[in-house]
């Protein structure tokens, strides 16, 4: 829908009540349907991504970071295929997250050794052979043709998805997360059970969920 979670300052909410909203009554109606499995059993497996209901072969789908699914599909015996989401902006998709930022200190006194370690990290083909796209599909486009060549299924089908996806997003990331991003995903979990248990309708918790990050984001 072309907006964010916070505002480009990260103080206040990035997206309207509306779509609020309309994403709370999307889950309920997952969950109603049981198109989502129960909020109980989701939260016992839980635990990790070789514990879920997918791994265990009791559902057909899960929403998984694309190196998360090497180890899902060692549990499940077998490839996993991968998909988009459908969704209203069909032409686009959101930024590729990765699968962990590097930040050098300010006050660093060895800010060029770091940013060598970095760059070797990154860029280099050794060092991602050994890496096996543990921390996520390299972004370097080289690194990633030279490690093509010697890839399982499974991995290769990760990196076609990727390379896929690259063709649409080109959205840049958003880059600045406020001091309270934990307590507002928290704050969002919670409404999200009270839909699930129909103690809030749609409506309610996508209102509330705009008023309480506003008060959150605004400390």
């Amino acid at each position: 829908k072309g907006e964010s979670m916070y505002s480009k300052d990260a103080k206040d909410v990035g997206f309207t009540e509306k779509t609020a909203v309309e994403m709370m009554a999307l889950i309920n109606k997952l969950h109603k349907s049981q198109a989502m499995e129960p909020r109980k059993v989701a939260i016992e497996t839980a635990s990790n991504e070789e514990n879920s209901s997918f791994a265990k072969q009791k559902c057909a789908m899960r929403f998984l970071w694309s190196n998360k699914i090497v180890s899902v599909a060692k549990t499940l015996g077998k490839t996993v295929e991968m998909t988009v989401f459908p969704g209203p902006g069909n032409e686009e998709a959101m930024y590729i997250r990765p699968s962990m930022f590097f930040c050098i200190s300010k006050s660093s006194k060895i800010k060029d050794k770091a940013g060598a370690f970095i760059n070797y990290f990154v860029a280099d083909i050794e060092a991602n052979k050994v890496l096996e796209a543990d921390r996520g599909v390299p972004v370097v486009a080289a690194v990633r043709d030279a490690l093509s060549a010697n890839l399982d299924e499974q991995n290769k089908k990760i990196y076609q998805y990727i390379n896929f996806v690259g063709n649409f997003s080109k959205r840049p990331i958003d880059s600045v997360f406020p001091p309270t991003d934990r307590e507002c995903r928290r704050i969002v979990s919670d409404l999200m059970e009270q839909v699930y248990y129909e103690k809030m309708t749609p409506e309610q918790a996508g209102k509330k969920w705009i008023e309480d990050w506003k008060v959150t984001l605004s400390r």
